[in-house]
């Protein structure tokens, strides 16, 4: 058994889809959990998330350290559903030098909420753990537990601009909605798999492929064909000195974590402007692996692993690569609507909805719930670029804010590509603008974090265009169902 010393992060592929009620879902609102929906004038919708109407909060199915998976509050803001806080908590501190005093760090001016979630980390990974929040705190120095030595010390003085919240007593897990996984039910290759809220209400879990016996996600194939591809544990590694055949990895920190059962992985690549996702099913782990990777000269040499936590590195080499045609492929049909907004269903060969999206038909394009500069929450594109502050100027004196765009060689003539913006409100709005001119040929300059005017290493950036008003877009209200 080969033991090594680092820190890996695997991913595991989720989600993807969109639970829907006139689709076919079996979700349904119990006494205690409501489905919300993003609703646009002439009916289209989309679902948004779940509420739990005792605690006033948003949740998510989420498993705590012990105990059933339980509906866990959601302490998280933006253009969504939820609103648990306006402003995501940064860490988790004391504000004495014995650590039982537990604060969190908050925006200020920002509401505080009732609730904080946390995910806190043990040896296994990591579980949400709920706290009240019982008012606000001046600390005169901030303390946080040595996660090495376990000792209580200090770690920095209070940030200016931020205010801190007191915490009190972590919410018991019998204080949320108990869930319970159901099997996938249906007739199709395709289903969804559930979760049975304690209060009666259904939750959608994830799709399911009946031929593979696995969850699967809409994503991109290898032929640039949208189907449902089986969760899968991201691999950056190869298995031999060659780098051909892929390895998927994962650190067991502790003897006691459970090794996990994973049957596929998968590997991501930019191809025609497209990130291509290739399946492979995995073998029995192994702990005498050593991996490979591709350095920058995309040479095949031998992972270097960073310092971090002790473990045991466990492989699972990969078989041959997965045609396209194992999978269910799907196809998108616009249904027809009263409204200008319309929805988009991805559907298997049988009809069944794997995905929804919203469509501007006034505009021609695909849209999103975003919470806009009008405080409103409206159908609005995504955006390829994020708006920089840069200056024409080395003295950082004459403003010329520009934007970068992922992929414009994507972009085909018709395709009209945004920018976004975010304000200072609590939760940030977006501000969108049309993209303008290349400035290849400026130098432009831009604070760095150290405060110093100096020169972006952003190698091509673009002008803002005009910014787009609120209004341009559709307004969607939030509906209980």
């Amino acid at each position: 058994m080969r033991t090594f010393s680092l820190f890996t992060l695997s991913l595991l592929v989720v989600g993807g889809c969109e639970s829907d009620r006139s689709s076919g879902a079996d979700i349904a609102s119990g006494s205690r959990l409501h489905a919300r929906y993003w609703v646009a004038p002439g009916g289209a919708e989309l679902f948004a998330d779940w509420y739990d109407t005792e605690l006033a909060v948003p949740c998510s199915p989420q498993q705590p350290s012990d105990g059933p998976l339980r509906c866990v509050p959601i302490s998280s803001t933006g253009a969504s559903a939820s609103a648990a806080g306006p402003g995501a908590p940064i860490t988790v501190l004391y504000a004495d030098a014995a650590c039982t005093e537990r604060i969190q760090q908050w925006r200020t001016g920002c509401e505080a909420p009732a609730l904080i979630t946390n995910q806190v980390s043990d040896t296994c990974g990591y579980h949400p753990v709920v706290h009240e929040v019982i008012g606000e705190v001046t600390p005169e120095e901030l303390f946080g537990v040595d996660t090495v030595s376990g000792e209580c010390r200090s770690v920095s003085t209070p940030m200016e601009g931020s205010v801190y919240l007191r915490l009190g007593d972590e919410l018991p897990g019998s204080a949320l909605v108990a869930l319970q996984e159901q099997d996938a039910g249906g007739n199709g290759r395709l289903r969804r798999r559930l979760y049975r809220g304690e209060d009666g209400s259904l939750l959608l879990r994830d799709l399911y492929d009946a031929r593979l016996e696995h969850g699967c996600s809409p994503m991109a194939d290898a032929d640039g064909q949208l189907r449902c591809l089986p969760h899968a544990l991201a691999s950056y590694s190869y298995a031999d000195a060659q780098c051909q055949s892929v390895l998927a990895q994962w650190i067991q920190a502790d003897a006691q974590c459970a090794v996990p059962d994973h049957a596929y992985a998968r590997t991501g690549e930019l191809v025609a402007c497209t990130v291509l996702q290739r399946i492979f099913p995995l073998g029995a782990p192994d702990t005498d692996v050593t991996p490979y990777t591709l350095d920058y000269e995309n040479s095949c040499v031998p992972s270097e692993l960073p310092p971090g936590t002790e473990g045991t590195l466990y492989g699972w080499t990969a078989g041959p690569e997965l045609t396209p045609d194992t999978f269910v492929s799907l196809g998108a049909q616009t249904e027809p609507g009263e409204g200008r907004l319309q929805r988009v269903l991805h559907q298997d060969p049988d009809g069944f909805v794997a995905r929804i999206e919203l469509w501007d038909s006034e505009r021609q394009e695909l849209c999103r719930p975003t919470l806009l500069t009008d405080g409103r929450t409206r159908c609005a594109p995504s955006a390829r670029g994020l708006v920089r502050d840069t200056f024409a100027d080395p003295q950082c004196g004459s403003p010329l804010p520009s934007t970068w765009v992922q992929r414009t060689d994507c972009l085909s003539a018709d395709t009209t590509s945004y920018a976004v913006g975010k304000t200072d409100a609590c939760p940030p709005e977006s501000r969108l603008y049309e993209v303008g001119e290349s400035l290849d040929s400026s130098p432009l300059y831009e604070f760095n974090v150290l405060g110093e005017c100096t020169e972006t290493l952003v190698s091509t950036l673009y002008t803002l265009g005009a910014e787009i008003p609120a209004t341009a877009f559709v307004e969607l209200t939030l509906e209980h169902r």
